[in-house]
């Protein structure tokens, strides 16, 4: 039990746990974005899986667990660029600044913004404090028209901007976080990383071109509130 304490509370285990937090958002991403995707099959689609989903009795469980991920995984971020920055601390005349490299300095960086942007997006999309009368629709079957509620949001060209924009910073952490993963996990072998070269930028532009489809499809009205155009 020691040797596992030490083991998480070093340098090495920080790293392990940073992995698997960051690979659980991942594919808590991923669920978010397949039940997204459900708005290209109509208000009907997506409005009933919102209403399952916001009736299912382990949502709150599930987002308490969210929760403590993603407080771990920024306050492991955080312990990892502190130790980054005392281990490249070295004493020059010249400041280097800081002696982090691009990669850590735009990890921190952008991981600041992508916690900024689920903020916003909570306090957008999920308790409506922005537009009430549009997050309080009801559709024609009686459930919350979410469908409505992402277009009327999207149609915003400042909104789906920043949405864009977000998706965009997003993958560019995502792609290192993933390399950084398989790294950590010891797929050293010289096959591995080259199907890792490969795999990553495919499975980030997929990700971050189906996140952007809606945003994008509504701004070119392909998506509108009477249907889709596709």
């Amino acid at each position: 039990m020691r040797t596992m304490v030490n083991l998480l509370g070093g340098s090495i285990g920080k790293k392990l746990l940073m992995a698997v937090t960051g690979l659980i958002l991942f594919l808590f991403l991923l669920g978010h974005l397949l039940g997204n995707l459900l708005i290209f099959n109509g208000s009907e689609a997506i409005n009933a899986y919102a209403y399952w989903l916001q009736n299912n009795p382990l949502l709150w469980l599930i987002r308490l667990f969210m929760l403590v991920i993603v407080g771990l995984h920024i306050y492991l971020a955080l312990c990892l660029a502190k130790e980054n920055y005392s281990a490249r601390k070295i004493s020059y005349r010249v400041k280097r600044d800081l002696q982090l490299d691009w990669a850590s300095k735009g990890m921190l960086g952008g991981g600041i913004f992508i916690a900024l942007f689920l903020i916003f997006h909570i306090i957008h999309l999920t308790l409506g404090w922005i537009n009430t009368d549009v997050f309080n629709q009801i559709d024609a079957n009686g459930l919350p028209d979410i469908y409505f509620r992402l277009i009327s949001a999207f149609q915003n060209i400042w909104i789906s901007s920043l949405y864009i924009l977000a998706i965009f910073v997003i993958t560019l952490h995502l792609s290192h976080a993933l390399k950084s993963f398989f790294h950590t996990m010891g797929f050293h072998h010289q096959n591995s990383q080259q199907m890792i070269r490969y795999l990553v930028p495919v499975l980030v532009v997929a990700f971050a071109m189906a996140f952007i489809a809606i945003p994008l499809c509504v701004m070119l009205g392909l998506l509108t509130h009477e249907g889709t155009n596709l």
